[in-house]
């Protein structure tokens, strides 16, 4: 527990608020971007990312509801990247048997559903982009969906198998999203998103999410 701690310090305890950029680096950007970014979402592409799901992870409150069946006309909002803050803090709603509130509990619903349709439509572009076009090190791993993980075991087996037979060492660090979010400085990720060439459009979005 001892080594852990200290690990999590060097790594995850190395800056602060105090470290973050104080100006807002897209102020004064022209948002010229090199990277191809299409701003266009067909409605096949929200149908796949929303009610095409074959599973849902829960929301807010923990819980999770099945996926929508009909597609609501508002989902061409989600075509225009259109993410309102009420959206962001949509919560479900179980309706007990005799209690007749389809509306209320069909908006909340789909509210959420709205967002991580969104969510996962932005997360593909973004992760496909930054492949294609060389952003990412060799030192990055990641998996798709419905794939198996044996590929990235095997390769972190085989990162520690090379490291003992040299008498090094091997560390894996690992967090989960809200850990990676509390990590990371707002100001500096968007300042190092613009030098990479990322569209300004999809930076107002990040930066809204982090805020």
């Amino acid at each position: 527990m001892e080594k852990a701690e200290a690990l999590r310090s060097e790594v995850l305890g190395r800056f602060d608020a105090k470290d973050d950029l104080e100006q807002d680096p897209l102020a004064d950007w022209d948002g010229t971007g090199h990277l191809q970014w299409n701003q266009a979402v067909s409605l096949e592409e929200v149908e796949r990312n929303t009610i095409g799901v074959s599973s849902t992870s829960p929301g807010t409150d923990q819980v999770t509801m099945p996926r929508p069946q009909p597609l609501p006309p508002t989902l061409e909002a989600c075509r225009g990247y259109y993410d309102p803050e009420d959206w962001q803090e949509g919560q479900n709603i179980h309706v007990l048997p005799g209690l007749r509130l389809p509306q209320v509990s069909s908006l909340h619903n789909t509210v959420v559903h709205f967002s991580k349709g969104l969510e996962r439509t932005i997360a593909r572009r973004v992760a496909w982009t930054a492949l294609t076009s060389g952003i990412l090190s060799s030192q990055h791993g990641g998996a798709l969906p419905k794939r198996s993980a044996m590929d990235l075991v095997a390769a972190f087996t085989h990162e520690i198998e090379t490291a003992f037979t040299t008498r090094q060492h091997a560390t894996m660090i690992t967090m989960d999203v809200q850990g990676a979010f509390d990590a990371l400085l707002a100001n500096r990720l968007l300042a190092r998103m613009t030098k990479q060439g990322w569209p300004l459009p999809l930076l107002r979005l990040v930066q809204s999410f982090l805020t």
